[in-house]
């Protein structure tokens, strides 16, 4: 599968390298993809993985990982090419860093502001509750980390599920998108824990 993930922060970087490791195409996609920060994530990794500008970088692929900063999220849009048809795996949480709350309300959600802004593209919303440095190496104390999946299509649920598997996570079924509102809500009392006093190595765990 060819998987174009836009940003090589810690999240697009953990992603790369465990996609990369299962056998899928992988693209960086970068506003400056000859960067020293860029050249050193793909000289990190054994596979087929490469960087392009994001426009180029979506263009055959099959899903689209949007890792990038909320802030960066309408600048990001405006980069694509025809995403139409295409599935976008939405990592983002809504956050005003200043006031340390979701910009959201209850009755929306950054994957729904997705949606809208990009039609004909079957967005997904999975990664948002998980610290970066748990894609890979998962387990807390020997228990796998829960990942909620919200989306609107299962075939698309039943692919990121397997997505979500590679990385040594936990898929589990949130239901539609709209129930993105409550996952990022969950991210944010996992925010609120990990700079209070249990640090970031802490996750999610649906028990069942």
């Amino acid at each position: 599968m060819k998987i174009a993930i836009i940003g090589s922060g810690n999240i697009g970087s953990n992603l790369s390298r465990c996609w990369v490791k299962s056998g899928h195409e992988v693209t960086i996609g970068s506003r400056n993809p000859a960067s020293t920060r860029v050249k050193e994530l793909i000289g990190s990794i054994d596979g087929p993985i490469d960087a392009k500008h994001p426009r180029d970088a979506c263009v055959n692929a099959d899903i689209v990982v949007l890792a990038v900063p909320w802030g960066a999220i309408d600048d990001s849009l405006s980069n694509f090419c025809d995403l139409s048809g295409k599935i976008l795996i939405d990592v983002n949480n809504p956050v005003d860093t200043k006031k340390m709350e979701l910009i959201f309300d209850g009755h929306d959600s950054g994957a729904e502001y997705i949606a809208r802004r990009v039609p004909n593209l079957r967005v997904v919303k999975a990664f948002n509750t998980v610290a970066s440095e748990l894609i890979g190496s998962s387990k807390i104390k020997g228990v796998d980390v829960s990942v909620p999946i919200a989306c609107d299509n299962q075939d698309d649920l039943k692919l990121v599920m397997e997505l979500v598997r590679e990385t040594g996570l936990d898929p589990i079924n949130a239901g539609p998108l709209n129930k993105s509102r409550l996952l990022e809500a969950l991210a944010m009392l996992i925010i609120c824990f990990s700079r209070g006093d249990y640090g970031r190595n802490i996750g999610f765990k649906l028990l069942r």
